[in-house]
């Protein structure tokens, strides 16, 4: 079963101190998940955080602990396989425009492209399984593929809220898959 991975997390990943705001995961046959920490300090993100994420989060009655996210995230895991996780990688440009030459954009986005699945491995720590991948899957290039074949691309509803961006990332996925993959 493939999966689709957004987090949301309070920094750019290079920065120190990252933590996760929250967390989306939807299945290819539909089926999601979604949690927001109750454990961030909102006071220690980015502007862009601010301006862009905070906003699509529920209020913090409805937040959890790390931990119950993980148990909730292992019994989502438990009911199919993992074949694959896939999530949107920045881009080499989009790295750039941060002010990186392409050197420095290459090395970030080989340490730090997957980040949305490396938060999520960090969450669920020693309960990761052996049988699921190392590393998530980037859909980058058939976003990419997608657009230079000029199809009519699935519209995300929600930018920068994870659960919309999961949706998203699956459709983009099954559109995909029913064109050319």
């Amino acid at each position: 079963m493939n999966y689709f991975l957004d987090t949301e997390f309070s920094d750019l990943p290079w920065k120190p101190n990252v933590e996760l705001i929250s967390v989306a995961l939807v299945r290819e046959d539909g089926a999601s998940y979604f949690a927001c920490s109750s454990e961030f300090d909102e006071r220690n993100v980015s502007e862009f955080v601010t301006g862009n994420v905070l906003q699509h989060l529920p209020p913090i009655s409805e937040r959890k602990a790390l931990g119950s996210i993980k148990s909730s995230m292992l019994e989502f895991f438990a009911e199919l396989p993992v074949e694959k996780v896939w999530s949107v990688f920045p881009t080499v440009a989009q790295l750039q425009s941060f002010g990186f030459d392409e050197d420095k954009a290459l090395d970030l986005l080989d340490r730090y492209g997957d980040f949305d699945y490396q938060l999520f491995r960090k969450i669920l720590s020693d309960d990761y399984s052996e049988t699921w991948p190392n590393q998530g899957s980037n859909l980058t290039p058939i976003v990419i593929e997608l657009i230079d074949r000029d199809y009519d691309m699935p519209r995300n509803m929600n930018e920068h809220d994870a659960l919309s961006d999961a949706i998203w990332a699956r459709d983009v996925w099954m559109k995909a898959e029913n064109e050319f993959l």
